[in-house]
C-alpha cells in the first residue's frame, strides 16, 4: 500500500470535469486552492491510500443531493452588508454521474442537472446547464432545452487521471499499519481508528489530519490547516458509508477567515444514491 498525501480542493458541482480536466471531484489535482471557496472550483481528496497501477478500467455512477449553505461567524442581521446577505442565500443541486474508462477512453455525463435557489430559479430555461458530456478531451454543456451552451477541447491524460485519484476516495480494504510505518507516515491508532498526521515541519506538503477505519480503510474524515499555522482549520470532509462500502453521505466545511474579523463557513451537503463503484 503506498501512502501519498493529496492536497484538498473545496468541492464544486462540476467536480468530475474539473478534476480529470486538470483543473480537478477533484479527483484530480494535487494543489491546494487556498482561495477556492465551496461550491465553486474544486474538489479533491487529502490523500490517496494505494494505487491504481494494476487497474486500467473503471466505472462508477451515482446520484446526489447537494445542499449548500453559507454562514457566518457573526451572524447576518439588517445591518450586514449586502454581499455576505447573497452568500447566505442556500441552494440544492442534483444529478446522476456516470463515469467510464475503458482502456484508456474516457467517458463521463452527468446528466438531469437541476439547481434550486433563489438567484438561479430566475434563470432562463436557456441558460440553465441541465448536462454536461465529456468523451476524452472534449467537453459539451447542453441547457434543459437539449441546445449546446458551450463545447470545449482540452489537452490531458483523462483516463489515468481519474484512476490514479478515484481509487484512493473508495479505498476499501484494511489498512496496513506496519505498512504506514514501512513508508514513514506519522500516526496514532485508537482502536479501530487511525489518524494520520501530517505536518510541513516534518516534510509534508500540508498540514492535515486523517481519520481512516482501520477495518475498511474508509476515510472517515479529513481536516485541513493552514500552510503557516497547524492550527488554523480551513477545511473540513466527513464522509458515511454503508455495509457494502459504498459512500452515502459527504459534508464538506471551508472556513475563510475574512478581513472585517468574520468566519465565513461554507457548507455542502452531499446525499448519494443508488452508488456503484466498479475496477476490473
Amino acid at each position: 500500500m503506498k501512502v501519498r498525501s493529496h492536497r484538498i480542493k473545496a468541492p464544486n458541482s462540476y467536480l468530475f470535469l474539473l478534476i480529470v480536466s486538470g483543473v480537478l471531484f477533484q479527483v484530480l489535482s494535487c494543489k491546494k486552492d487556498k482561495d477556492a471557496d465551496v461550491g465553486q472550483v474544486n474538489q479533491t481528496p487529502l490523500f490517496l491510500l494505494d494505487n491504481t497501477s494494476a487497474v486500467t478500467n473503471i466505472d462508477l455512477s451515482y446520484d446526489v443531493v447537494i445542499n449548500r449553505s453559507v454562514s457566518f461567524q457573526n451572524g447576518i442581521n439588517n445591518n450586514s452588508p449586502a454581499w455576505k446577505k447573497l452568500q447566505a442565500i442556500p441552494e440544492t443541486e442534483s444529478y446522476s454521474l456516470q463515469v467510464n474508462v475503458d482502456n484508456g477512453t474516457f467517458y463521463m455525463l452527468q446528466d438531469n442537472i437541476t439547481t434550486h435557489s433563489l438567484l438561479s430559479d430566475k434563470m432562463k430555461p436557456e441558460d440553465k446547464i441541465a448536462k454536461m458530456e465529456m468523451l476524452d478531451g472534449t467537453y459539451t454543456t447542453y441547457n434543459s432545452l437539449g441546445n449546446i451552451i458551450s463545447s470545449q477541447t482540452d489537452s490531458g491524460d483523462f483516463s489515468q487521471g481519474f484512476l490514479d485519484d478515484i481509487d484512493g476516495q473508495f479505498y476499501n480494504t484494511p489498512i496496513d499499519t506496519n505498512t504506514l510505518a514501512t513508508n514513514g507516515a506519522i500516526f496514532v491508532v485508537n482502536g479501530d481508528k487511525a489518524i494520520v498526521l501530517n505536518r510541513i515541519s516534518n516534510g509534508n506538503d500540508s498540514n492535515s489530519n486523517l481519520y481512516l477505519d482501520l477495518n475498511t480503510g474508509a476515510t472517515l474524515l479529513e481536516q485541513l490547516f493552514a500552510d503557516d499555522d497547524p492550527t488554523k482549520l480551513i477545511l473540513t470532509a466527513s464522509h458515511k458509508y454503508n455495509d457494502l462500502g459504498n459512500r452515502q453521505k459527504s459534508t464538506f466545511i471551508r472556513y475563510d477567515y475574512l478581513q472585517d474579523g468574520d468566519v465565513r463557513y461554507s457548507t455542502e451537503q452531499w446525499d448519494y444514491s443508488n452508488f456503484s463503484l466498479n475496477f476490473y
